[in-house]
């Protein structure tokens, strides 16, 4: 049993040698600058794994080699703000600033000349410069909306130098002769670029209502369009006044034979129809045929009672009620005659 401790013991001490050993090798790495805050193990793996000190630390109990390289990223990042502190001071002794225009290459070497700079992490150095970075990012917008609240200010200044302008602006305004009456306003010197002045001026000049002249110019456009839009439209009525009935038929037609002539127009503009549909004849073509027929046989019907048979007839009739009345009219008075013959003394 003592022996198996001193085995246990013995092989504990090489584990804690072969840790060692990869940590001072991270340590190596850290100081070429390989090594630092923002490394990661994936892009490091093909370093790791070309050294003896990493395939010693394989298949030993305890840590592993990837926990030995997260612990040692976390205390470097640990040391981010006391490093940070550091550099805005060598900053602010130096006079540097990071704008936009910035770049990381004479941000590093305005850091590393200084001598305070040897124990610091690259990686600290980089993650110092990005927040720096975003910091005037942050800046250079909020200067671009200041200044576009100043550009609305002097353009709304401007806009109202136009309307309070004497004698006043119209839409026939034109800016190379409206210029010289503001040049010695604030506003007019405010907007400092030309192009601005007469961009701002158009806008203005376009929104404003139009002049008596041009007003009654449009009014009178307006009414020439409208009275031939009405002449245009009398001239059609008139062409469907004159239009015929129908085609087909005739004006001169009695009652009965322009009624004929309707249906069969109606008959033929049924048979297209029914053509589009089918080609063959249906069930209901037959039945419209049979309709047909009937509606021939009524108008054949309407021809032998015309206008002109009715008022032969209607002639005879008025003749042979004369005849009876003037029969009536002659027995009466001989029915008187008789009377007075009988009794000459009784007076009718």
């Amino acid at each position: 049993e003592e022996h198996r401790a001193k085995e246990q013991a013995k092989e504990r001490r090489e584990q804690r040698k072969h840790r060692d050993a990869f940590s001072a090798f991270l340590d190596d790495l850290h100081r070429s600058g390989r090594l630092h805050s923002m490394s990661l193990w994936c892009n490091l793996y093909p370093t790791f794994s070309e050294d003896p000190r990493y395939e010693a630390m394989l298949g030993q109990p305890g840590s592993t080699p990837l926990d030995l390289f997260k612990f040692y990223v976390d205390d470097l990042k640990v040391r981010l703000p006391d490093e940070k502190k550091i550099i805005k001071e060598i900053m602010k002794e130096a006079g540097f600033n990071v704008d936009i225009s910035s770049t990381f290459d004479e941000f590093k070497l305005l850091v590393q000349r200084d001598p305070r700079s040897e124990n610091l992490d690259k990686g600290n150095i980089r993650m110092t410069f990005n927040g720096l970075m975003e910091k005037a990012e942050a800046r250079e917008k909020e200067a671009m909306k200041s200044e576009e609240r100043k550009l609305r200010r002097r353009e709304t200044a401007f806009k109202a130098m136009l309307k309070m302008a004497s004698p006043p602006l119209d839409n026939l305004s034109a800016w190379d002769r409206c210029r010289s009456q503001f040049e010695k306003e604030e506003a007019f010197n405010d907007v400092t670029e030309e192009a601005e002045r007469a961009r701002i001026f158009r806008e203005h000049v376009s929104s404003l209502a139009p002049t008596k002249e041009e007003s009654d110019g449009e009014s009178k456009k307006h009414k020439r369009k409208s009275s031939g839009h009405h002449r245009s439209s009398k001239k059609h009525t008139r062409k469907h006044r004159n239009r015929s009935p129908s085609p087909s038929v005739d004006s001169s037609l009695s009652e009965g034979e322009y009624r004929d002539a309707r249906s069969k127009d109606k008959d033929k503009h049924r048979r297209k129809r029914s053509r589009s549909y089918s080609g063959t004849d249906s069930e209901s073509e037959r039945e419209a045929k049979r309709r047909r027929h009937k509606k021939e046989k009524k108008s054949k019907k309407r021809r032998h009672h015309s206008p002109s048979s009715g008022s032969e007839s209607d002639h005879h009739r008025r003749k042979s009620r004369k005849d009876d009345r003037g029969g009536s009219r002659g027995r009466s008075r001989e029915d008187r005659s008789s009377k007075k013959d009988k009794f000459p003394g009784v007076e009718s």
